[in-house]
C-alpha cells in the first residue's frame, strides 16, 4: 500500500513537472531533478542526482535541448511510467531488495538481465521459459530487462506480449529497424514500460534505419540507436559526424557495445571519448557505454559488478568476453546459477 502511494504521488509531481516545461523549461527540469533527489533512498540515486544539478546549473547544457526533444516528441505516459518503472522500480526498491539477497546469499545479483534472442535456433527459449525468467527475476529484485531481437521477427510478437505483462518492469529493445511496424511500435506507446534502440550500420546507406527512426517518432517513442565498435570502426566513433547525423534524427539516446575484436587500447579510447562527452555535455544525444556503464550501476548497487547474458538456447554468458556452456537456464533457476558462477569465482 505504501509503495502504490508514493507511486501515486511521484506520478503526480511528474505529471506537474512536465507540464510546467512547457512554461519555463530549464525551471521545470531542475525542479523535476530535486524531486527525483527528493525520492531518492540508495546512495546510487543520490549521486545520480547530485550530478544531474551539476550539469544542469549550465544554462547552455545542450541536456536541456534533449529534455525538450523528449517532451516535445514522446508520450507523457511512455516518459513516466517507464521513468519510474527504472528509476523507483528498479534503482530504488529492486536494489535494496538485491542488497538483501546478496547480504543474505553471500554472492552478487545483477540489476538488469541481457537476453540475446538475435540468432534463431531449433531450441530457443519460449515465451513461457522467458516469462518465468523475469518472474525470477522480480523476486530477488531485478526490474530491468534488456532484450537483442536483431531481425529476428519470431520473437517480436512474444516480446511485446512479455512487456504488456509486466507492466511494472522496464524494457529496452534493441532491434534492426526492419523489424519496427507502426502496429508494433504502437503496441509499445500503449504499454508505456519500454524504449527501442535501433541497430545503425556506421558504414553504409541507412534508408531502412531513418525510415524506422520515423515511424517511432510518428508514434511517439522513447528511442535512439546502438552500434558494435571494433577496431575497423574504432576511429568513426571518435568523429562528430555520426552523432550529428542521429541528432538530425531525433534520436535521444546511442548506445555504444564494444565488439570481441576490438583491443584494449581501441576500447579505452572510445570508453574515454563517451565519457568525456557526457562529463562536458557536448551533445543533446546521451551516449552509453554498454558494458561499462551497466557495471557501473550495478557498482554502485552492490559494490561489486555483476553481469548476465542469457542467449536464445539459455546459455548464460557473465561478461563481454567470455562465453561459458557450463550453465544454462534451463537446468538451474537463477539464484542457483548466480550462486554456481560465485563458486567458481566468476564473480
Amino acid at each position: 500500500m505504501h509503495q502504490q502511494l508514493l507511486r501515486m504521488l511521484i506520478e503526480l509531481a511528474v505529471d506537474k513537472g512536465l507540464n510546467d516545461i512547457n512554461t519555463d523549461l530549464k525551471r521545470a527540469v531542475r525542479n523535476l531533478t530535486d524531486l527525483g533527489d527528493y525520492f531518492a533512498k540508495g546512495s546510487f540515486q543520490k549521486d545520480f542526482f547530485k550530478i544531474a544539478r551539476q550539469m544542469l546549473s549550465n544554462e547552455d547544457s545542450p541536456y536541456y535541448e534533449l529534455v525538450s526533444e523528449v517532451v516535445n516528441n514522446v508520450d507523457p505516459y511512455i516518459i513516466k511510467n517507464f521513468g519510474i518503472n527504472i528509476g523507483l522500480n528498479s534503482w530504488t526498491n529492486g536494489a535494496n531488495q538485491i542488497r538483501n539477497i546478496e547480504k543474505e546469499k553471500g554472492f552478487n545479483v545483477p540489476w538488469v538481465i541481457v537476453f540475446d534472442l538475435e540468432n534463431k535456433a531449433e531450441n530457443s527459449l519460449s515465451k513461457t521459459e522467458i516469462l518465468d525468467i523475469i518472474q525470477q527475476g522480480k523476486e530477488i529484485g531485478i526490474y530491468s530487462y534488456m532484450f537483442f531481437v536483431g531481425n529476428n521477427n519470431e520473437y517480436m510478437d512474444e516480446l511485446l506480449d512479455i512487456v504488456k505483462q509486466n507492466s511494472e518492469c522496464a524494457f529496452i529493445i534493441y532491434s534492426y529497424p526492419e523489424l519496427l511496424t507502426k502496429d508494433n511500435t504502437s503496441k509499445l506507446r500503449e504499454y508505456g514500460n519500454a524504449i527501442v534502440s535501433v541497430y545503425m550500420d556506421p558504414f553504409n546507406a541507412q534508408p531502412e534505419f531513418e525510415h524506422a527512426i520515423k515511424i517511432l517518432l510518428d508514434n511517439k517513442c522513447l528511442f535512439g540507436s546502438y552500434f558494435n565498435y571494433n577496431d575497423d570502426n574504432a576511429n568513426m566513433i571518435l568523429d562528430d559526424s555520426w552523432v550529428r547525423y542521429i541528432e538530425e534524427l531525433h534520436c535521444m539516446f546511442a548506445f555504444l557495445i564494444k565488439s570481441k575484436n576490438c583491443n584494449n587500447e581501441n576500447s579505452e579510447k572510445i570508453s574515454a571519448h563517451i565519457k568525456e562527452a557526457k562529463t562536458n555535455q557536448k551533445y543533446p544525444v546521451f551516449l552509453i557505454d554498454f558494458y561499462e556503464d551497466i557495471m557501473h550501476i550495478d557498482r554502485n548497487i552492490s559494490t561489486e559488478s555483476c553481469f548476465i547474458k542469457i542467449l536464445q538456447d539459455g546459455t548464460i554468458v557473465f561478461s563481454e568476453e567470455t562465453l561459458t556452456t557450463e550453465y544454462n537456464i534451463r537446468n538451474n533457476c537463477i539464484l542457483e546459477i548466480l550462486s554456481l558462477l560465485a563458486k567458481s569465482n566468476i564473480y
